[in-house]
């Protein structure tokens, strides 16, 4: 979309505040006399693949309607609060009606919110909720025939089967769980809060196949299932010391991962929790002092004590986040806190000890939750808590297994996961490591140092420190982005990957191995600084240090009456003939996108003309962006705009001697007067951002004084 409107003058804004970027100091360069080359690269917006990942499941906004009578027209009933119908089962009242076909993890919509209150007041309807599990994923069948798992089902994948238990999953909760429960042979069993909102009830029975066959005819009941325990996802490797003194052998995997690097700008924040489902963990271990949340709980046995039998939680912990500085062991990913929640024992996970697990996280802050853990079946308990800790814009993270195969395992093997595949020191995968299509992720998984039972340390293989490696960095990028919604996150954490095997998503590595600095850094601004170039052929030249692999995006605003290019090149200066990459517009607004690490030398080169520019250097690939090009008569403007979410950047380019501003806000028309941020120096170059915001995003350009073509982009990482 772009617009033109007269825009008065004003006066006394300033620069916006870019704290902690560098300033880029120019040197200049002997004139060149040769021409750039046809094989330079453009400076548009498919450079990399920034969209949303392909498996990362987009839900809906759906809300559930009991009735105390159903309706003769469901449709009509639809039609008149403005939503359209997903499931109806009048045998018990119920319908489910979509709401929004878009649903924002962690936000209920303004669509969503007006349906519930309007259908509340239908004197009809007994009760309305928001689903957050059941109808949300559209991509899934419903199926009104109970699913249903019996023993010998797990038996010939060899499970064992925990005796004498079903789950039964409801599609609205029975009368009485009780009554339900004698009529078809069993006592409801663990009953808490998390079985009754996500609806399902743990029965014990002697009778498994009757009560399965029996209770599966009745309306309200969705699934019945057997359960058996899991797997915990790591190997000893029998490497255990009570010294520091192996810490940087053992700490490989974080250095790998570019960690030391991303902690330079961020250390976690204890405002960003993790929450670990595992085996418990030791409360009272020395390097994991003050590293809990006071709210950790057992789901296994229903009590507030998560404490460690087993070990494998203990060991999870030191991954995400041992103490720092305390002059033992070694550092954590991350100094964000971790709510600890026991899941299992020295037998496996439990998949209703998880499914509560995953609930409990929920309810009490946890942004991510990590599982280094696997089931052989999907258990649509623990599938309903992880759609609805989706719903509630929470990162899940599982271990993708050390079977070396391709088999799946859960809840790894959901959408809506995290997989994470181990690689080893040579940036392979790991000999042990499942692979397949559910892996998103890789990390290093071998030989990782960190905190074990008795107050020790361990040395630790498999996918489960891989996956709380991992972990550990998604705490990092939210502590680095506190505003910002999951779903960037999940693009920042992808996008920055080191892509290893196939190029692209492959099911060895997913995305790549995972790297912290570059997630951490993704649409910061490095650096930015302003130059001047005497006429044609001069040229001038600046550096930015990069510690880690990364993308790093350039762009130039200049003197639009002339033809000013950027070269880049890693590690050496470039020349017109010599280059890793090179914008080649015929404007002055200019663009170049590279990635690696070292030392990028950035070569500013009058193609003709010259004039000023100004330069900035931004970490990451952007998501989103438009580009205008048009003549700016004074007091005029023109504005672009565009969906997105993430950070806000707009650039702009004009005639030297012109006066030309530029604001930006999201979701209004931006304007001399309303903006989030705006950049008014007596030039017509201008760089304004980053403005964090999520909606429509829009930039507009106005001439404070003066009439010349101007080029403007708007960016959004």
């Amino acid at each position: 979309m772009v617009a033109t409107a007269t825009i008065a003058s004003s006066a006394g804004a300033v620069e916006p505040n870019v704290s902690g970027v560098g300033s880029f100091t120019f040197t200049p360069v002997d004139s060149f006399n040769l021409s750039l080359t046809s094989n330079v690269t453009s400076d548009g917006l498919s450079d990399v693949n920034t969209s949303m990942p392909f498996n990362v499941p987009v839900y809906r906004e759906v809300v559930i309607v009991y009735f105390k009578e159903m309706p003769v027209s469901v449709g009509e009933f639809a039609s008149s609060y403005g939503v359209s119908p997903v499931f109806v089962k009048g045998d018990i009242r119920m319908a489910a009606f979509e709401s929004d076909p878009v649903m924002v993890g962690g936000v209920v919509s303004e669509k969503t919110a007006l349906a519930i209150e309007r259908i509340s007041k239908d004197p009809r309807v007994e009760s309305v909720k928001r689903d957050t599990y059941m109808f949300v994923d559209p991509r899934q069948e419903i199926d009104m025939t109970p699913r249903l798992i019996y023993p010998e089902d797990l038996e010939k994948k060899g499970v064992e089967v925990i005796p004498d238990r079903v789950c039964v999953g409801f599609w609205r909760l029975p009368p009485s769980l009780d009554e339900f429960g004698e009529k078809y042979g069993g006592k409801p069993i663990d009953l808490t809060e998390t079985n009754l909102r996500l609806q399902w009830v743990s029965y014990e029975t002697k009778d498994v196949k009757g009560f399965i066959d029996r209770a599966s005819k009745d309306p309200y009941v969705q699934y019945i299932e057997v359960h058996g325990k899991g797997q915990w996802a790591t190997i000893p490797n029998d490497e255990y010391w009570n010294s520091s003194s192996q810490n940087y052998t053992y700490t490989w995997g974080q250095r790998r991962v570019y960690a030391p690097e991303a902690w330079t700008y961020q250390t976690g924040s204890e405002s960003i929790i993790v929450g670990l489902i595992d085996s418990g963990v030791q409360l009272d271990h020395p390097d994991l002092t003050g590293r809990f949340t006071n709210d950790g709980y057992d789901c296994l046995n229903n009590d507030s004590d998560p404490s460690d039998d087993y070990g494998h939680g203990t060991a999870m912990a030191g991954v995400i986040g041992s103490s720092w500085n305390n002059g033992i062991g070694y550092a954590g990913m991350s100094k964000s806190k971790i709510l600890p929640i026991k899941n299992g024992d020295i037998y496996g996970p439990d998949p209703d000890a998880t499914s509560r697990g995953i609930d409990y996280a929920v309810n009490h802050g946890a942004k991510i939750i990590s599982m280094s853990f696997g089931f052989s079946s999907d258990y649509i308990n623990v599938r309903t808590s992880i759609a609805n800790a989706y719903s509630a814009g929470c990162i899940l993270v599982a271990a993708a297994g050390n079977y070396a195969s391709n088999n799946t395992l859960y809840p790894a093997g959901y959408d809506n996961v995290i997989g994470v595949s181990a690689t080893d020191r040579s940036d392979q995968l790991a000999s042990f490591s499942n692979f397949g299509p559910t892996v998103d992720l890789s990390a290093p998984g071998v030989d990782i140092g960190t905190t074990s039972m008795g107050s020790m340390y361990a040395a630790i293989d498999g996918t489960s420190p891989a996956a709380a490696m991992v972990s550990g960095v998604a705490a990092l990028v939210w502590s680095q982005n506190p505003t910002t919604l999951r779903d960037r996150i999940l693009t920042y954490l992808y996008n920055s990957a080191d892509d290893r095997g196939a190029s692209g998503r492959d099911d060895q590595f997913g995305y790549g191995i995972v790297n912290a600095y570059g997630a951490v850094m993704y649409g910061q601004m490095r650096a930015v600084g302003t130059g001047n170039l005497p006429g044609s052929g001069y040229a001038a030249q600046t550096s930015l240090y990069v510690p880690a692999d990364s993308y790093v995006d350039t762009i130039m605003v200049g003197n639009e009456n002339s033809n000013l290019d950027i070269l880049l090149k890693w590690n050496s200066p470039p020349t017109l003939s010599s280059y890793d990459a090179a914008s080649g517009s015929n404007y002055s607004l200019e663009r170049a996108l590279t990635r690696g690490s070292g030392t990028l030398y950035i070569l500013v080169y009058a193609f003709s003309g010259g004039g000023n520019f100004k330069l900035c250097s931004i970490s990451g690939a952007p998501t989103d962006g438009s580009f205008v090009a048009d003549t700016l008569q004074q007091g005029y403007g023109y504005y672009s705009g565009g969906q997105g979410w993430g950070k806000g950047y707009a650039f702009n380019s004009g005639p030297d001697g012109c006066n030309f501003d530029l604001a930006v806000k999201w979701n209004q028309i931006a304007s001399p007067y309303v903006y989030d941020a705006k950049s008014e120096t007596p030039a017509a170059q201008e760089i304004v951002g980053p403005v964090y915001g999520t909606g429509t995003f829009y930039s507009t350009v106005y001439s404070q004084s003066g009439i010349g073509e101007f080029a403007m982009l708007r960016f959004v990482y």
